[in-house]
């Protein structure tokens, strides 16, 4: 669902207080392990922020190299400590 069609029914008011559907159903329903990468904006895009969040990218990355059979994506990257994840 786009930004536009939440808007339309009524959803204005959530985005502008959590930014994205996304980040509204994940504050209100914490329990579930959402995927934020499947909630794209309109255009096909991450919602705002997304790519930002070294989470995200370590969960994407680690599902890119199991879909495409590949080990040496997080070889690359820096070592992540406990205290730089959300």
């Amino acid at each position: 669902m786009s930004r536009k069609e939440v808007s339309q029914r009524g959803g204005k008011g959530l985005l502008l207080e959590h930014g994205s559907l996304a980040n509204a159903l994940q504050r209100v329903f914490p329990e579930y392990a959402w995927e934020g990468r499947r909630f794209a904006e309109e255009g096909g895009r991450a919602p705002p922020g997304f790519w930002q969040n070294r989470a995200n990218l370590l969960v994407s990355l680690t599902k890119a190299e199991k879909i495409l059979n590949i080990t040496k994506v997080l070889q690359s990257l820096p070592p992540i400590k406990i205290k730089d994840l959300p």
